[in-house]
């Protein structure tokens, strides 16, 4: 009987004890599942990680470093990264596009931007509060700046930067409406539509020097002519006609032997059929998307490659141009 008791004794004691040690271990989970959810709250307060949590795996912020680059592009993707990663915040936005340009652009990008005003060249003439000063100084103010505030307005709004002091929608005197401070969407614009590889070609085709390059294809060389002759207001005449003149000398003579007079796209598929013959048929300068392989994932890992090392080789190639 003693023996029994005992025996229940000792099992209950051992009992006991292995509850306190689930008892301490539970705490102890507790307290660290605490420690993490604090963590947790941090991160996600924390603009840039809170950034990286919102975008896709591998997409990285954008980066504007060398006045070779196709800055076009580089906008376009800061746009996409800004949307994916839900920032609707100026300041945060200004903080992201200052960090993401880097290198020789770097100076250019602060002489441009840093300590200067928005001068509104349109907003008279184009803004949906009417043409003239006596609707200027009616407006409200507020409406006004935020009106030409979005990307998509800021080319209709006109605007440049300068240094000269804001003036107010409703200061009278007929002069532009200058905004204090320059806004990301103003930055953006300015680099997509000002940058000075597009001021060099723009005035290069202003002055007539602007030639087709050795590697350069006819479609190339013509999407380049358009695309920076819109910026000169030419008609499609004055195109074609510098176009013929920057082209080189051997292509030139091809198009007077199938006449100068025709079509500007019949003139290019006949010199594409010619360049893709000589072997000089490049992508188009304005629109060439490259065709993806016709080959699975499967059948790329099959050969020792997949499609995640393509894409990782690729960004390695963009980013060593930001960082050689």
């Amino acid at each position: 009987m003693l023996d029994r008791m005992t025996r229940k004794q000792n099992r209950i004691g051992s009992i006991y004890e292995r509850y306190k040690k689930w008892k301490n271990k539970t705490q102890a989970e507790r307290q660290n599942i605490l420690i993490l959810q604090g963590q947790i709250f941090a991160l996600q307060n924390n603009p840039p990680n809170q950034i990286n949590m919102a975008l896709p795996a591998g997409f990285q912020l954008p980066e504007l470093c060398s006045f070779e680059q196709n800055h076009e592009d580089y906008v376009d993707n800061f746009i996409a990264y800004i949307n994916l990663a839900g920032i609707n915040d100026e300041a945060r936005t200004r903080n992201i596009l200052d960090r993401s340009v880097k290198g020789e652009v770097r100076e250019w990008y602060r002489r441009e931007f840093d300590n200067k005003n928005w001068e509104l060249q349109n907003v008279l003439d184009n803004s949906a509060i009417g043409a003239t000063i006596a609707h200027i100084r009616g407006a409200n103010a507020g409406a006004i700046t935020g009106a030409v505030n979005s990307f998509s307005n800021v080319p209709l709004a006109g605007g440049q930067p300068t240094n000269t002091a804001p003036v107010a929608p409703n200061a009278g005197g007929g002069v532009p409406i200058i905004l204090a401070g320059i806004r990301s969407e103003q930055s953006l614009h300015q680099i997509k539509k000002h940058f000075p590889s597009t001021n060099r070609y723009i005035k290069m085709l202003e002055i007539g020097t602007l030639k087709q390059e050795a590697h350069e294809s006819s479609s190339s060389f013509w999407a380049k002519i358009q695309k920076y002759g819109d910026h000169l207001g030419y008609t499609d005449k004055q195109k074609k006609t510098h176009f013929i003149s920057g082209i080189k000398v051997d292509i030139r003579d091809e198009i007077f032997r199938i006449s100068q007079h025709r079509p500007i796209n019949e003139i290019l598929d006949s010199l594409a059929d010619i360049e893709l013959r000589q072997g000089l048929l490049g992508p188009s300068y304005h629109s060439y998307i490259p065709t993806p392989p016709a080959i699975s994932n499967n059948a790329s890992q099959q050969q020792g490659i997949s499609l995640a090392d393509i894409q990782k080789t690729f960004q390695d190639a963009v980013t060593h141009v930001c960082h050689p």
